[in-house]
């Protein structure tokens, strides 16, 4: 039973009525009062608004719940309007409601009308009883004017203005002060609203910001893994010989400008290092790409000027290609729709294009058609067209052989052969270098007869002829002006051994060498077997030893050119591709189609030296200084060079070289200066002194050999002052001066030069005698160890401690060189699980920490050689470890592992690819973040941010910090080296580098739509 109602609403059941009345109900009781109000208030909010939702019955009487809630109701809320006068409900109502309460408590609502029409006037007037001044009892009709609330507006402002004047009745409290407490709530709320949008949006902003900084790390890591994926295709195909596709690559992989998000990735910055050639000095016997010419078309035909300037080309399409050797632009490309059968260089300034029933001549520098010449279409001009110095030869059907101008195609002379053929053409032909001789064959002859040749005199129209007992004439070739050399075979089916693009056919063989003088008199045949497919078949002429090498398939010979006897046989692992004596030595190399590189040796002996340098797969190759090889169904010529070395690399001015071959090689180096000492092919050593700021040598001195060399070859600094032992000899050496001088001082079998002290043992019995002196022969003193009965197999002196260690047997020793004490180290049995032939001793700087290594583990150890922990360690050729900044480094052969200093904890361990024997010793620049690691001559260059290997520096001296170059050495030939220097690249130098080698050379459009460029 509800016992209070805030108001009571009387209204019209009539459309709009009904509007109001509902509206007016929903607004009082989701009414919001102010917080700060409330405390004042009679009820703090509006809780129950009574409004009949049913029509009354037309009855006398208001039903019971009506009456009751009249009753209950604080106010009575009459709804106005022009229909509130046909309502007698309304004036039920407003009656009974006065039963209960004052007039006062009416409040009204104006729908539509006027006030004095709409409002009941039983709420417009009210009785007033009072007392007059004679005691009567008087009453009377007083005018009341309701409170009223005026929708006839919009509901909306009707809200805002009308609405909170039946509120604060109801309430209690007046309107004026109601609504400046909605004023100051809204306010409020529209501050915080403000603040919750702003935090929104800031929530939002923030939000976006992760957002966008998510998709930022995305696609910055997708640019990585683009850069990785660049960069290791662009080592693939430098591999693969391809050095100017690998260049683009490694350009692509790197960021264009700084503008650009792409991340600087570490094998990035290896593979431009690798791709340009940084860093790199001449090895003297390695042949590595340096470029690669690139066709349409996969290449059937490449060929080299004399002077090797110019190199042509021909593909499968027919487009003839011809590029400056030198400059590597493309000076020539024709194509003009028919396919050559041969090209030739005329001369080092001419090409000739020979077609089945044409010929034209180009001028290479100019790219530009000089003249053409046709022959009839019966004809073919395959094998037909010779070039020596006075023209061009052509066989133009009819037995007629023509000689043609170079310079402009016009016929100079015409011979007339007596081929005797039905056809009268000729098969097959070859002119002397001299013009003179004409050798040929026509094609009269039957394959069961044997093979007639003719050798026609030019100037007294002559014919030699000769006949060959084979099946098959391969080639005809004068090797001088003297000699016509012919390759023969009995298999008709020869040519089945061909390479083929869809398959191999191998079967063993046998060809024959016929040599014949000018007048076609037999001098000798050697036959030569062979077992593999035949690329090829010719002979070359070796001047240097009167003799010719023929090959074909995997075998060659040499045979002497007077006699014809075999001098030497060959036979590779895969067929020769070509041969060639570049260098007049008469020792000729080979190239094979797996890619070896065959040199051979000066004596006449089937021994030869092998390098797999020159790819995979060959079909076509040209020998010399630089080499160029063709894989098959390849649209490159991969050029290779003897000589590769960085463009950048500077000789050290004044050097004379040292012998490339010695044995014995050593070198000291500091900020001052590099010291280098080597073994000549005169039994001295040579001493050279170089100056590392100027790059210059100040002085070379030789000094005789010591005759037990092989104990011992080094140079130190020792103090102030340097020294070179060679063997038993040692050497002081002023740098200043340029001088080295013969001490008095010799080394025994016994003795040993550890960082500047020449350690001596002596085994007694049990005990073991050291003797520990200066190298310049000061500071002597002796040590015994008792208990020993072996020799000690190491002796260490570290300059940090100043102690001497001794590995004896499976034990260890510290000598304190300042106390004379002699201390037993106790180490693990897993240390000493071997006899101590190898060990290694490093500490931090202030020697509070030493690290030991004996090849399988290591140890480390306080000042007082109590072991903090242990490792593990594989150090078969090469150990360093260092201390910096509270972080060990070791190095075990091809790994590099760091640690926390304090506990061994392992932070990582990265491969690299050192190569070389001994100690490996560890720079770090911090201006570079990197880290140089040299073993031997190889010097390795970690990024320390990502920790990976950015270059390998092969013939290394040293790095030298103070001009931040690297010395490193290169071959003058086969038999000298001299030093040289390097500066040290920053990434932005090696981009420009890069951008430098490939000139004016754009990627090629297949190679961007492979790699998405």
């Amino acid at each position: 039973m509800i016992d209070f109602y805030n108001a009571f609403i009387s209204y019209k059941h009539a459309p709009l009525d009904i509007s109001i009345a509902e509206h007016i109900q929903k607004k009082l009781e989701h009414f919001h009062v102010p917080h700060k109000l409330k405390k004042k208030l009679k009820h703090q909010k509006i809780t129950r608004i009574f409004r009949d939702k049913d029509e009354l019955p037309i009855t006398s009487d208001l039903t019971e719940t009506i009456t009751e809630a009249l009753e209950k109701a604080e106010y009575l809320i009459v709804i106005c309007s022009t229909n509130t006068s046909q309502s007698m409900w309304v004036k039920r109502e407003i009656a009974t409601f006065l039963k209960f309460h004052t007039a006062d408590k009416i409040l009204t609502v104006l729908c539509d009308g006027e006030p004095e029409e709409v409002i009941p006037s039983e709420i417009l007037s009210t009785q007033k009883t009072f007392v007059d001044a004679a005691g009567n009892t008087q009453t009377v009709t007083v005018p009341v004017e309701p409170l009223s609330c005026d929708y006839r507006m919009s509901k909306s402002k009707a809200d805002r203005e009308e609405l909170p004047r039946l509120a604060s009745a109801l309430l209690g409290c007046s309107y004026d002060e109601l609504q400046r407490r909605r004023r100051q709530y809204r306010i409020r709320r529209a501050a915080a609203i403000v603040a919750a949008a702003f935090v929104g949006v800031v929530a939002f902003g923030a939000y976006m910001s992760y957002k966008n900084r998510q998709i930022d790390r995305s696609y910055i890591e997708s640019l990585r893994s683009r850069s990785i994926y660049l960069a290791n295709e662009s080592r693939q195909l430098l591999s693969d010989g391809k050095r100017t596709d690998a260049l683009q690559l490694a350009l692509a992989a790197l960021p264009v400008d700084t503008n650009t998000k792409m991340p600087v990735t570490g094998v990035a910055v290896r593979a431009i290092t690798d791709a340009t050639g940084a860093y790199k000095s001449n090895h003297g016997l390695s042949y590595e790409a340096i470029w690669n010419y690139k066709t349409d078309h996969p290449i059937k035909r490449i060929i080299i000027t004399d002077n090797h300037e110019y190199i042509a080309a021909y593909d499968k399409n027919g487009n003839v290609y011809c590029w400056n050797a030198l400059s590597h632009d493309l000076v020539l490309k024709n194509q003009c729709g028919l396919q050559p059968t041969e090209i030739t260089f005329m001369d080092n300034d001419s090409l000739l294009v020979t077609y089945e029933h044409r010929i034209e001549a180009f001028n290479i520098p100019s790219g530009k058609s000089m003249w053409s010449y046709d022959v009839d279409d019966l004809y073919t001009l395959t094998g037909s067209v010779c070039c020596v110095a006075n023209g061009i030869y052509v066989s133009v059907g009819s037995g007629n052989i023509v000689r043609l101008s170079a310079k402009d195609g016009s016929v100079k002379d015409t011979y007339s052969m007596n081929t005797d053929s039905y056809f009268g053409s000729i098969a097959g032909m070859a002119v002397s270098p001299d013009g003179k001789k004409i050798a040929y064959i026509s094609d009269s002859f039957s394959y069961d007869e044997p093979i007639p040749v003719t050798m026609y005199d030019v100037e007294t129209g002559k014919e030699y002829s000769s006949s060959l007992d084979c099946e098959y004439i391969a080639s005809l070739k004068f090797i001088d002006n003297d000699h016509l050399c012919i390759v023969s075979n009995n298999d008709y089916f020869f040519s089945s051994l061909e390479y083929s693009d869809v398959y191999t056919y191998v079967k063993e063989g046998v060809l024959s060498y016929y040599c014949f003088d000018r007048n076609m008199k037999q001098l000798w045949v050697s036959d030569l077997e062979y077992n593999d497919v035949a690329k090829g078949y010719n002979i070359m002429c070796l001047p240097e030893r009167n003799a010719v090498v023929c090959y074909t398939g995997n075998s060659a010979s040499i045979v002497d050119l007077d006699t014809g006897e075999e001098r030497v046989k060959y036979t590779f692992g895969s067929s020769i591709v070509t041969a060639s004596d570049w260098n007049v030595n008469g020792l000729p190399e080979f190239i094979c189609s797996n890619g070896d590189w065959i040199l051979t040796s000066k004596d006449d002996s089937n021994e030869y030296g092998r390098y797999s340098v020159l790819g995979q797969d060959l079909t076509y190759g040209i020998g010399g200084e630089f080499i160029y090889v063709v894989e098959r169904n390849s649209c490159d010529i991969i050029c290779y060079s003897r000589f590769l070395e960085d463009d950048e690399w500077e000789a050290v001015d004044g050097f004379s070289g040292t012998y490339a071959g010695s044995n014995y090689q050593a070198s000291y180096a500091d900020e001052e200066y590099l010291i280098i000492a080597a073994t000549t092919k005169d039994d001295m050593v040579r001493i050279s002194i170089i100056d590392t700021a100027k790059g210059k040598l100040i002085k070379q001195t030789e000094v005789p050999e010591s005759q037990y060399l092989a104990s011992s070859f080094d140079v130190i600094h020792a103090g102030e002052n340097y020294y070179g032992i060679f063997g038993s000899d040692i050497y002081k050496i002023n740098p200043k001066k340029g001088t080295a001088e013969k001490t008095d001082i010799t080394l025994g079998v016994k003795s040993t030069v550890s960082n500047g002290k020449i350690i001596t043992y002596d085994r007694n019995f049990d005990t073991l005698d050291l003797e520990v002196m200066d190298i310049d022969g000061t500071h002597s003193s002796t040590f015994t160890i008792e208990g020993i009965d072996d020799i000690p197999n190491t002796l260490i002196y570290n300059e940090t401690l100043n102690k001497v260690f001794a590995g004896v047997g499976r034990k260890l020793f510290a000598v304190d060189l300042n106390s004379s004490k002699v201390k037993e180290i106790k180490i693990p049995d897993a240390f000493i699980s071997k006899n101590v032939y190898t060990l290694y001793v490093e500490t931090t700087l202030d020697g509070s920490m030493v690290v030991f290594c004996d090849g399988q583990s290591v140890i480390v150890t306080d000042d007082s050689f109590k072991i903090l922990y242990t490792l593990s360690c594989q150090a078969y050729y090469r150990f360093g470890a260092c201390f910096r900044n509270g972080t060990l480094y070791i190095v075990e052969d091809n790994y590099l592992s760091i640690f926390k200093g304090d506990t061994g904890e392992v932070i990582g361990m990265y491969e690299t690819s050192l190569y070389g024997v001994g100690v490996a010793e560890m720079t770090f620049n911090d201006a570079s973040n990197q880290l140089y690691i040299q073993t031997g001559p190889h010097i390795c260059i970690l990024d320390m941010e990502t920790w990976q290997e950015i270059a390998n520096i092969e013939n290394a001296y040293c790095y030298n910090e103070l001009n931040d170059r690297f010395y490193v050495y290169s071959y003058l030939n086969d038999y000298e080296t001299t030093p040289g220097y390097i500066k040290h690249y920053t990434l932005n130098d090696l981009i420009e580098k890069a951008r430098r080698y490939l000139g004016n050379q754009e990627i090629a459009d297949i190679t961007k739509y492979k790699y998405g460029l």
